[in-house]
């Protein structure tokens, strides 16, 4: 997957990865599609360990900085989950349900409406998002940690300001 990516996957390659017989594989895995669904939780759950690294002091930052130093990092596996045209959607959704409810669980959302979370989540996903497929295909110059963080905070921040502005004024009504 690392080098040939998600279209590549098939029982025989990760029989011949494990250097044995493709029967054992067929057994635990009774269509492509459930071995497909497999290796993306695998892939979701290597990039829940970017998303929760600490690259700043905000976890709002850090959870946008993780996905595109995942994409930077393991460029075809992002592909295979989030530019997928069969799983990429259902990835996404799950990415996005992932960071609300961990939003959800910190002091400084916890005057946001469910819907006003989900809205500052999406907001912020166009722009990760974007940066993210520009890194992994190397269109993006100098993908830092620095620089990826620095980005991160120009458009972000101003998404957040907003998103606090707004749920202040519906706490005043």
């Amino acid at each position: 997957m690392e080098e040939e990516g998600f279209s590549a996957l098939s029982v025989r390659k990760v029989s011949q990865y494990f250097e044995g017989s493709p029967q054992p594989i067929y057994s635990q895995f009774k269509t492509r599609k459930a071995l497909d669904k497999a290796v993306l939780n695998q892939i979701f759950d290597i990039l829940l360990t970017y998303t929760n690294q600490s690259y700043s002091h905000h976890t709002f930052l850090n959870m946008g900085v993780g996905v595109v130093v995942f994409a930077r990092e393991h460029p075809k596996l992002f592909h295979g989950l989030c530019l997928n045209p069969t799983y990429g959607a259902v990835s996404i959704e799950r990415i996005l349900r992932y960071h609300i409810r961990i939003f959800k669980n910190l002091k400084e959302f916890s005057s946001f409406s469910s819907k006003e979370l989900k809205d500052l989540v999406m907001k912020r996903w166009v722009y990760i998002y974007g940066l993210a497929t520009l890194v992994s295909f190397d269109l993006f110059k100098e993908p830092t940690d620095q620089n990826i963080l620095r980005n991160i905070k120009a458009s972000g921040l101003p998404v957040l300001s907003d998103a606090i502005e707004r749920s202040n004024k519906r706490g005043r009504r």
